[in-house]
């Protein structure tokens, strides 16, 4: 039987006419002679040799980034192509951009996901598709997994709003213990372009070394991950890693060319590139 991997982006992370690195200009649309038609494709750098090689796309939905305009072109987008379509919620921090920790309430951490979580849902349902899971973004993506009072938030929230929606996580951490109490089905990520401290965690992005930026590198980290199941830690390390889905970072220097070199070199080893299902 042939393996199977989800090869994922963290995608529509621009805001009004503010692009995101690698990611839709809103100006593009807006100035380039009026906004592009629903047939038109997505413009952008490297953007559409990306969505040529992800089977699923996990779109910011407000509240670091993602404004109504690129939600909807993106849930359009991803339909046209037979994209899988996630939520990235985080934090309500547009000036961090979702990377700094909030001290909000049970109730406040459940609604505030779960109004996101509408939001994409809305959209992916008019594009005539439908959300399939869950992806954290930034400081609550890092909350979630380390600390279980939140990760208990975040389960109950996506457990209260749909029971179907696969949640997207690291293994072995504090979400994926909370969401299997609660039912939810779990897909553990891997994260070929990201540098991995000897423990396990991902090194923080603050810090030079926390990106693999050659794209055949990430190629080979991906392949070293889904067929020998394990990662090389930044001290040579080599740590064990079960994964059901990897993640491309379309911000990281070479992306679109690591997300064709990550598909080909899977592909080489009989991988299949798949949505989890």
């Amino acid at each position: 039987m042939s393996r199977k991997i989800d090869l994922n982006a963290d995608l529509g992370e621009t805001l009004g006419v503010y692009p995101g690195p690698q990611q839709v200009w809103r100006a593009d649309w807006d100035r380039a002679g009026g906004s592009l038609a629903p047939s038109e494709p997505l413009t952008g750098s490297g953007l559409a040799e990306i969505l040529a090689v992800i089977s699923s796309a996990s779109l910011a939905s407000g509240y670091h980034a993602g404004d109504p305009v690129a939600i909807k072109r993106y849930a359009i987008e991803c339909v046209k192509r037979r994209i899988s379509i996630g939520v990235h919620p985080s934090y309500p921090d547009l000036v961090g951009f979702g990377n700094r920790s909030m001290a909000l309430s049970n109730d406040e951490l459940i609604s505030m996901l779960q109004y996101q979580i509408a939001a994409l849902d809305g959209f992916a349902r008019l594009a005539g598709g439908e959300l399939r899971h869950v992806k954290l973004h930034g400081a609550l993506y890092h909350d979630a997994h380390t600390r279980i009072e939140v990760a208990r938030a975040v389960s109950a929230a996506i457990a209260e709003y749909a029971s179907s929606l696969i949640v997207f996580g690291l293994p072995g951490s504090a979400l994926s213990a909370a969401c299997l109490s609660a039912g939810l089905r779990y897909a553990n990520e891997g994260f070929p372009d990201r540098a991995y401290a000897p423990g396990g965690n991902l090194v923080p992005r603050s810090k030079p070394e926390s990106m693999i930026c050659v794209p055949e590198q990430v190629a080979e980290r991906a392949v070293s991950m889904v067929v020998d199941g394990c990662v090389t830690a930044m001290d040579g390390a080599i740590l064990p890693l079960q994964v059901d889905t990897l993640c491309i970072h379309p911000d990281t220097p070479n992306a679109a060319r690591a997300a064709r070199e990550v598909r080909k070199a899977l592909e080489a080893h009989g991988v299949v590139v798949a949505s989890v299902v």
